[in-house]
């Protein structure tokens, strides 16, 4: 299913569909795509009629079976990921959903990208001495 960003019915139905197989609320549907619930809902039921374009992609994805956002993880990857590292793409969805929790809070935010960095220069700095 081709997903271009516009909540038609045809796209609610499939979002209510999925999020239903998999026996998850809006809430538990709304943290893993890092959003509030009531943004969640509205996807399903309306009347937000577009998404963010930073959300495009991933409810392509979830929609076309691709990723599903299943109880115990945020995100459980499927073989769509042809030779990439499964491990770094998960760590990068969820440094994705914590930039967009803090995205309103600038504080956070600042604190957020400053521990990050700090987080980049050890690791890799560790990587390189294993060479």
């Amino acid at each position: 299913m081709k997903f271009d960003g516009y909540f038609n019915d045809e796209i609610r139905n499939a979002l209510h569909s999925r999020r239903t197989e998999l026996g998850l609320g809006c809430s538990q549907m709304a943290q893993r795509f890092g959003v509030s619930w009531s943004t969640y809902r509205k996807w399903e039921c309306g009347p937000i009629v577009r998404c963010n374009t930073k959300h495009l992609s991933r409810i392509e994805a979830f929609l076309n079976g691709r990723i599903d956002c299943g109880p115990s993880e945020s995100y459980i990857y499927s073989d769509i990921i042809d030779g990439e590292d499964k491990e770094v793409n998960r760590t990068l969805t969820s440094l994705g959903l914590t930039s967009n929790l803090v995205s309103e809070r600038p504080e956070l935010s600042r604190q957020f990208c400053h521990k990050l960095e700090c987080a980049f220069e050890r690791a890799i700095a560790a990587v390189l001495s294993l060479d």
